[in-house]
């Protein structure tokens, strides 16, 4: 008995060593290979690192050669070629003035000549682009050399050209691009493609120093595209400063360009904003974006602009009378305006100019809410209309149509059928009647430079 007892306690002690045994091997190996393992890192790092270092010293090789092989690449030499240029614009460069090319008849004869000098001065350019991007920051200096110098080509007259017939002259490998019109707009897109923070710094110069609202609304998108919450500051205090000194097509412009970027400065530009520019011309344009925008707060302006001395043409007032439609038959003022400006026409202004603004208010109804209500208001606003009630002028037949399509709507309420009654009228010959009357009203006042009248009823 006692030697079980001896065999089992040596039995416990071999277990026990053998086990420290196994720990102790156990824990030797963790710990190599946690020091194999940091010593691969590091090894690993420095090879990275190397090889980060052996990359740098390729680019710097390939940029020496490129400087050894192409001297024409470098930055001052393309530059001065874009300097070399000829002005599309300067008829004594081209040959080819600006006045035959506008003219249809003229076109077919001096498009060949002027395709030709187009092409060779767009090749000549992008080579020039192209080259100073590739050059990336290395182009920076003597790209802000020329834009502050104040040089500048126009690169293809063409464009502007077709452009005025509705044509877009674009890359054949990039439908994207469209052909710059001027070698600082080309320069601009060319910091675009560099998009490095010093190329961005010098962009953002640029547009804050330039007065043409093409180069800083190219600058401004390049800028806003890469960062927008960096620059939209900058954008925005650059587009305001400007805006001032556009005439009313840029302002239109910019306007939405501005909306783009931020609501808000958006509707504080619009509310600051003069309807009239410096020769006390009033942009109708402006008038309908603060009545869009900003309601009823911007509603006593356009009453105040239709009562304005200035605004004696039918056609501004008619455009007035557009902006505040929202509001006829619900507010007095504008019903004032509506109705005071039909019963001040006669004759051919009364059968165009009326009718037109009748057709007006009715459309706008079809396009508001609470319709019955507003169509009594109209009702009864069309009551104050002035004619006689067998008065079978084109405006006199207008009104018997607005007020017996407002009465069936009235008193038919849901069961009204719109499409039924459209048909009924565009059966009629009072769709053709307006169309003669509108052509025949622009024939003999050509003066009025309306263009044309949206004569489609209610």
């Amino acid at each position: 008995m006692k030697k079980l007892y001896i065999f089992i306690i040596l039995s416990l002690i071999i277990v026990g060593v053998s086990a420290a045994a196994v720990c102790h091997v156990r824990g030797s190996n963790e710990r190599k290979l946690t020091q194999l393992k940091d010593q691969w890192n590091n090894e690993k790092q420095e090879l990275q690192t190397q090889l980060d270092d052996i990359t740098t010293q390729i680019e710097e090789l390939k940029n020496q050669k490129n400087e050894l092989n192409s001297p024409e690449l470098d930055p001052a030499v393309l530059i001065s070629r874009l300097r070399s240029m000829a002005d599309m614009a300067d008829p004594d460069k081209t040959g080819v003035e600006l006045s035959e090319i506008v003219s249809m008849g003229n076109m077919p004869q001096t498009n060949e000549v002027l395709l030709n000098q187009g092409h060779t001065q767009v090749r000549e350019a992008f080579f020039v682009f192209l080259g100073l991007r590739n050059q990336g920051d290395r182009s920076l200096e003597s790209i802000g050399e020329y834009l502050t110098s104040g040089d500048n080509v126009t690169l293809y007259r063409e464009q502007n050209i077709l452009q005025a017939y509705g044509r877009k002259i674009r890359f054949r490998n990039d439908p994207s691009c469209v052909i710059p019109t001027t070698s600082r707009l080309g320069l601009i897109q060319t910091l675009g493609g560099i998009k490095t923070p010093a190329a961005m710094g010098l962009l953002c110069q640029t547009m804050q120093s330039s007065t043409d609202l093409e180069e800083i609304m190219s600058a401004g998108k390049i800028l806003l595209a890469v960062d927008k919450s960096t620059y939209i500051k900058t954008v925005l205090a650059v587009c305001t400063a400007v805006f001032p000194n556009l005439k009313n097509q840029e302002q239109s412009v910019l306007l939405s360009f501005i909306k783009d970027i931020s609501e808000e400065d958006y509707k504080n530009l619009l509310a600051n904003l003069i309807l009239y520019d410096v020769n006390g011309k009033l942009s109708l344009d402006i008038l309908r974006r603060k009545v869009e925008t900003l309601g009823e707060v911007a509603l006593q302006e356009a009453i105040d602009a239709f009562n304005h001395d200035g605004t004696t043409s039918l056609r501004d007032k008619m455009g007035i009378l557009e902006t505040v439609k929202e509001f006829i038959g619900s507010n007095e003022q504008v019903n004032t305006m509506f109705t005071g400006f039909i019963n001040g026409l006669d004759g051919d202004d009364k059968d165009l100019f009326g009718s037109a603004v009748i057709m007006l208010g009715a459309r706008e109804l079809n396009h508001t809410e609470n319709k019955a209500e507003k169509q009594q208001q109209y009702l009864n606003l069309l009551s104050q209309l002035n004619t006689s009630e067998n008065n079978q002028s084109l405006f006199g037949e207008t009104l018997r149509i607005a007020n017996d399509l407002f009465n069936q709507r009235i008193e038919q309420g849901d069961n009204f059928n719109e499409d039924e009654y459209m048909k009924q009228l565009h059966s009629s010959d009072y769709i053709q009647r307006m169309m003669n009357n509108t052509i025949t009203y622009i024939q003999n006042h050509p003066e009025s430079n309306l263009g044309t009248i949206n004569s489609s009823p209610f």
